[in-house]
């Protein structure tokens, strides 16, 4: 790792692409962005946002060297490495019911409209994000149309048409930005993860580098029991 790292602060010349679902990761995680960019200037950055996943994961994520992504889904041919671990939120219209109250539980949201996702996401991905996990299965009640990208998926939410849960980092800048979307804490719903994920077969040395970087952000000991 060492002479990776050493190699390209020598001034060798590289290429790395950044992939990104919905926000990207000079939003989501700043500090990695600066420090990295920072340390490798020589590195030629470029980002790209990608769909939401879909299977198999290793296909989805050719197109770029590393993607940043909450609740990434294991794969074979993948690595990741968790950074942030932080609550979900719901995500509604400020005209919703939900809306009214301080905090939400899983029990309370369970049987609201949520947003669909297009057929060919990731259905365990998709999943998370609809509290799959504690009904059993898929919301009774989901919207007519489904959501291409992230911000048709917030736009939904906007507009009425159903809920989401979302991390609370995102969550406060979708609604910063949308002036109808309410931010309502989930009360007992498990943590998010952050991750960066890419494919095994291309983490050459500016992907090394950027891991590095990574890892010596993390401070939080959860995180870091996560990513040994």
């Amino acid at each position: 790792m060492q002479q990776t790292l050493g190699s390209l602060a020598r001034g060798g010349h590289g290429t790395i692409t950044l992939g990104y679902v919905g926000l990207p990761i000079w939003q989501l995680i700043p500090e990695l962005f600066e420090t990295f960019t920072g340390a490798h200037a020589n590195l030629e950055v470029s980002t790209k946002q990608l769909r939401f996943p879909s299977a198999p994961v290793a296909a989805w994520l050719a197109s770029v060297d590393v993607a940043i992504i909450f609740a990434m889904v294991a794969a074979p041919g993948v690595w990741t490495l968790p950074v942030r671990v932080e609550p979900r939120v719901v995500l509604a219209s400020k005209r919703h019911s939900l809306a009214e109250q301080s905090e939400v539980t899983i029990d309370e949201a369970l049987n609201e409209t949520f947003i669909r996702f297009e057929p060919a996401v990731d259905p365990a991905w998709a999943g998370f994000w609809s509290l799959d996990g504690y009904r059993g299965g898929r919301p009774a009640q989901l919207t007519a149309r489904f959501a291409v990208d992230a911000q048709e998926r917030f736009a939904m939410v906007a507009s009425g048409a159903g809920i989401t849960t979302a991390p609370a980092s995102q969550a406060e800048i979708i609604a910063s930005s949308l002036s109808g979307v309410e931010v309502i804490p989930l009360r007992d719903a498990d943590s998010v993860t952050l991750s960066l994920a890419g494919c095994e077969d291309r983490r050459d040395e500016a992907v090394e580098a950027l891991v590095a970087v990574a890892r010596e952000l993390v401070r939080d000991p959860a995180v870091r029991a996560l990513a040994t």
